[in-house]
């Protein structure tokens, strides 16, 4: 099965930070294939890290902080501790009310669950460009690896509890096969923390960013292939 690192840059920097340049993210990566959710939807724990913590490299592993975002020697994140995180989790327990989405208030240890760590710093900690605002694993349309691990750097949006909270649901997109998408009113737009951008999964047909969908066609229904991933609540 061939799983794809996706990182996304945010074009326009973030808040009234200048852009800085933007190198080419990082090409797929082939690993071993992880245990894979099959039926048609499965629904989600997620848990979002913000005490920080020590992940390793390998194929992404909740229960053991193993990571494919993560480079060799590993990476330890510092704590988030924005005041504004807590604005943040209410607008992503909001934002994903439709779905079959529980957010854990404590580390659901050797259970299955994705984690999205919130790092204080930015994407050079991992080795990419400080332009990336998320990177995440991709597997395939429609589904998500049951203990998929992805990194937000919410600084990037000058901590804003709006931006931070459009990442991380974008995020949960993203592991799920979701294309971005040119649309900027849509929770998988390309560029979230683009002044009017992200929001809602939109229950709508919107054109995929590089033209073919992953799963097909041109256009994808964001807020249909949450459902067709995670279930409906």
């Amino acid at each position: 099965m061939r799983q794809l690192v996706l990182a996304v840059l945010a074009a326009c920097g973030g808040g009234d930070q200048p852009a800085p340049s933007i190198d080419s993210p990082p090409p797929p990566i082939d690993m071993p294939p992880p245990d894979m959710n099959t039926s048609s939807c499965v629904p989600a724990t997620v848990f979002l890290v913000t005490d920080g913590g020590t992940y390793t490299s390998g194929s992404d592993d909740s229960r053991t902080n193993k990571s494919n975002v993560v480079p060799a020697g590993g990476v330890t994140f510092d704590p988030y501790t924005a005041p504004s995180l807590a604005d943040a989790r209410t607008c992503i327990a909001q934002r994903l009310q439709p779905f079959q989405i529980t957010v854990a208030a404590t580390d659901p240890g050797t259970a299955d669950h994705v984690e999205i760590v919130l790092s204080p710093k930015d994407a050079s900690e991992v080795g990419l460009n400080v332009a990336v605002i998320s990177v995440a694993t991709v597997t395939s349309c429609g589904q998500y690896l049951p203990n998929a691990v992805s990194v937000v750097w919410p600084a990037r949006g000058n901590d804003v509890a709006a931006d931070t909270c459009d990442l991380v649901v974008q995020t949960l997109g993203t592991i799920a096969g979701l294309d971005y998408t040119s649309t900027c009113a849509d929770a998988m737009a390309f560029n979230p923390l683009t002044a009017g951008c992200g929001g809602a999964f939109t229950n709508a047909a919107q054109p995929c960013q590089n033209g073919n969908c992953r799963c097909g066609g041109t256009t994808q229904n964001s807020f249909q292939s949450m459902i067709s991933a995670y279930c409906a609540r």
